[in-house]
């Protein structure tokens, strides 16, 4: 019984993980220069930082995966999505926006509504990966 209510409980969490992707236009090559390993899987490799050495790596687009904290299934469904959408590198941007903000930020700064809207109203993190496929 214990077993069927941990499996119940992670798949209920982690259907709060979504990940957006959104395809870049026009061609952009870039040649890796080695970096940080943060998350690999059998064909994708999510970088904290840089791009495979040497590699050949043309830019596929973008991935934001909204969370609510577990970095481990976020990150294995962000390596999906980049597998889908036929890349094999995921190199991380520099911003991840949290949409837990006070009251008071809120109110003062009017982002209640923008906040309601990047997370569908519940409290989490934006993680960001523009995506490639390096040969």
């Amino acid at each position: 019984m214990k077993k069927l209510f941990s499996i119940c409980c992670c798949l209920a969490l982690a259907g709060c993980i979504s990940v957006d992707f959104m395809p870049f236009s026009g061609q952009k090559s870039v040649i890796g220069e080695g970096g940080i390993i943060m998350y690999q899987d059998d064909d994708v490799e999510l970088y904290n930082q840089g791009l495979p050495l040497n590699a050949k790596c043309t830019v596929l687009g973008k991935t934001a995966t909204f969370t609510d904290g577990l970095w481990e299934a976020s990150r294995s469904r962000t390596a999906s999505k980049i597998k889908e959408i036929g890349g094999n590198v995921g190199s991380k941007s520099a911003i991840s926006i949290s949409s837990k903000l006070n009251d008071e930020a809120i109110n003062k700064s009017g982002y209640d509504q923008l906040s309601s809207q990047l997370s569908g109203g519940s409290s989490g993190y934006y993680e960001y990966f523009v995506a490639y496929r390096c040969e």
